[in-house]
């Protein structure tokens, strides 16, 4: 008989749970959600992150463009553009300016919702013929900092005109000038006439050394460029840039890096 009792309180206490807990869960009340944060994106969308340009024509440079947009209500800064070779200068500027002007100016700073370019070229009597890669790493703030990588893949054709070394790199850490020189190799039956050089920087001057025939017969202009003793400290780009009469290679252009003495003894 006590067994029975003690079964019928049990089953009665089953039966009751759901009610109690129902009942403490509506005196203590409804718990508040945790707010989740919002994720912020990155302000610069580009409409596209790669581009394949294909086998491309002999002529003086490839050019790609990668178009982007602020799509934030932050400004955004452009603070570097880092290219995976020192052959492609990369710039940014406004779309509407280069849709409307053919000379246009470096820009760095976007309001939100405008729009802009991304734009890298390759000289290609600077680079070996055949399939290439290359990257080009934008640093912007917005004000968070960011970096998005783009690609752009080519295949360059067989020479015409090369230049060797491509580019320079200088570490200007004493006092006395700098000189080196470059070659300018013509593979073809009429050879390059250079008219003239000019430098982008007061600290590089360049100059023709001399012009010859090589052993091979090809038909070489050697181009002396110097950079001077004292250079800002910092790390500094340039360019000597080389005309000539032939209207296939109107210009030619050695990029320069340079990198100055620390001045902290």
């Amino acid at each position: 008989m006590t067994n029975n009792k003690n079964l019928r309180a049990v089953l009665f206490a089953i039966a009751c749970l759901p009610v109690i807990v129902a009942f403490v869960f509506h005196q203590l009340g409804p718990r508040p959600a945790e707010a989740k944060s919002e994720r912020v994106l990155p302000a610069l969308a580009f409409h596209s992150y790669l581009i394949d340009l294909g086998s491309v024509e002999a002529e003086q440079y490839s050019r790609v463009l990668f178009r982007f947009q602020n799509r934030s209500d932050r400004p955004v800064t452009i603070k570097e553009l880092s290219g995976s070779c020192g052959c492609l200068t990369p710039r940014s500027v406004a779309l509407d300016q280069f849709e409307s002007q053919s000379i246009y100016m470096d820009k760095t700073e976007f309001a939100p919702g405008e729009a802009g370019l991304i734009i890298a070229r390759v000289e290609q009597a600077n680079q070996k013929p055949g399939e290439k890669e290359y990257t080009i790493d934008v640093h912007y703030s917005d004000p968070e900092s960011y970096t998005e990588k783009l690609i752009f893949r080519l295949e360059l054709p067989e020479k015409k005109v090369t230049i060797r070394p491509q580019s320079l790199v200088i570490y200007q850490l004493g006092e006395e000038s700098t000189v080196q020189n470059v070659t300018i190799t013509d593979f073809r039956d009429k050879p390059i006439e250079v008219t003239g050089i000019e430098s982008t920087s007061e600290f590089v001057t360049a100059n023709i050394l001399r012009s010859e025939f090589d052993n091979e017969g090809l038909h070489q202009t050697i181009v002396q460029v110097t950079v001077a003793g004292k250079v800002p400290p910092d790390r500094s780009h340039a360019r000597a840039i080389v005309s000539t009469s032939d209207p296939e290679y109107p210009t030619l252009t050695i990029p320069l890096l340079i990198q100055g003495r620390d001045p902290r003894p």
